[in-house]
């Protein structure tokens, strides 16, 4: 439930400010491949990532 969350933030907030997925994944040291799966929910990926993506989000002030 919270990774639907916090996917659902980061695709607005990428589609409204025009930052890359890339950029996010190098900021918060993950690969862009585990990125994309979480925004695509095509494979599970661990509570950390979640956790990472979830951080980012709120130093950006999105959460």
């Amino acid at each position: 439930m919270e990774g639907e969350i916090i996917r659902k933030k980061l695709k607005n907030y990428v589609r409204k400010t025009g930052i890359k997925y890339n950029y996010i994944a190098n900021k918060i040291n993950i690969h862009k491949s585990t990125l994309s799966h979480f925004i695509n929910a095509d494979r599970k990926v661990s509570k950390q990532t979640i956790n990472k993506i979830k951080n980012y989000l709120v130093q950006n002030n999105i959460i």
